[in-house]
């Protein structure tokens, strides 16, 4: 979720998570570090294939990753039968918790009552459903998984030792890397606040791109040094400010018509005695020289400016050549004015 709390049409609004508003954005990551393949940003529901939205998302994230026996985890929220079928075709294993009330679900997994560490398990065309008994029910799915089972120490504070099946272990082991992907991306984030959502757009996909540039630098310093200042997120964001900053240069938007570039237009303070270019305090105030020249913004508008000449109170460009073609025309027409006298 990237949030976001202005008027959007399909902005979600989501209360069991942290950021309960704005924009949701579907992603593909690797389980292992957190790197996001592929992302989809969610505009609305559209069911083209009469499959459902959780089966066009999955579909559309792995289209470049089927047929390479790749395995995918996800939670109840994706997971179907005709999902798993589907992707089973396409030589692409899934696994994830599922509900007891979706299509095709197997009745005769849910009964008898279990007593915590048993489990039941139901195969199927390739499919396994599994019912687990924690401290509630799970219900699993998953094309990768036998059913077998191993004996686990029930946490490291409780000794007790229960049976856990292998689709409970994997599932809880790489189920994670998008969570690991929004947690970085929670650090140290980039990019200012408005009132349009597409730069909240921007500034979060830009957000994940650091974070996926950040996880291929840091495997690359493998093995890792002792002190984490040297390689942690805020080292990384740090490195990059200061690669940027090194070479940094401030370049000014050129207005149409006027040649910034030679030494021709270097502003000269004090081109006649008294006279500079000052900063003037209050509103900008449209430049003398350029409407005199017809030069405007690219929009048409006005030139407008907060310095001028401290002698003659005339709104000037900072930029070249206004404050030069300014005082020369007024040396010119002094001149001509003394010639005329003498």
């Amino acid at each position: 979720m990237i949030k976001f709390d202005g008027r959007l049409q399909w902005k979600q609004y989501m209360p069991k998570k942290t950021v309960k508003w704005g924009i949701k954005i579907w992603c593909l990551c690797d389980s292992l570090t957190g790197y996001c393949l592929a992302f989809n940003v969610y505009t609305g529901k559209d069911d083209v294939e009469g499959k459902g939205l959780a089966h066009r998302i999955v579909m559309h994230l792995l289209r470049g990753y089927l047929g390479q026996h790749y395995h995918v985890y996800a939670d109840n929220f994706f997971s179907s039968i005709p999902l798993v079928r589907d992707l089973l075709d396409n030589n692409t294993y899934y696994c994830g918790t599922i509900q007891k009330n979706s299509k095709g679900f197997p009745k005769q997994i849910l009964e008898p009552k279990l007593t915590m560490g048993e489990s039941r398990k139901v195969g199927r065309d390739g499919m396994m459903v599994c019912r687990w008994m924690d401290k509630r029910d799970v219900f699993f799915i998953s094309s990768s998984h036998a059913g077998r089972d191993q004996v686990k120490q029930r946490s490291k504070f409780n000794s007790q030792r229960i049976s856990v099946p292998d689709v409970v272990i994997d599932y809880n082991k790489k189920m994670g890397g998008v969570d690991h992907l929004d947690q970085f991306r929670s650090y140290y984030n980039v990019g200012p606040t408005g009132k349009k959502w597409w730069k909240y757009l921007f500034w979060g996909l830009f957000n994940i791109g650091i974070i996926n540039a950040y996880i291929v630098w840091q495997l690359q310093l493998r093995p890792l040094p002792k002190c984490r200042k040297t390689w942690g997120l805020k080292a990384f964001k740090l490195s990059i400010v200061h690669a940027l900053c090194d070479n940094f240069c401030g370049r000014q938007r050129g207005v149409q018509g006027i040649n910034t570039q030679g030494i021709d237009f270097v502003v000269i303070k004090n081109l006649k005695e008294g006279h500079s270019l000052v900063r003037f305090q209050g509103r900008k105030k449209g430049c003398v020289s350029c409407i005199r020249a017809g030069r405007c913004t690219n929009s048409g508008r006005c030139i407008e400016t907060s310095f001028g000449c401290s002698t003659c109170s005339a709104p000037l460009c900072k930029m070249p050549p206004c404050f030069q073609e300014f005082e020369i025309e007024l040396v010119m027409k002094l001149y001509n004015l003394f010639f005329w006298l003498t």
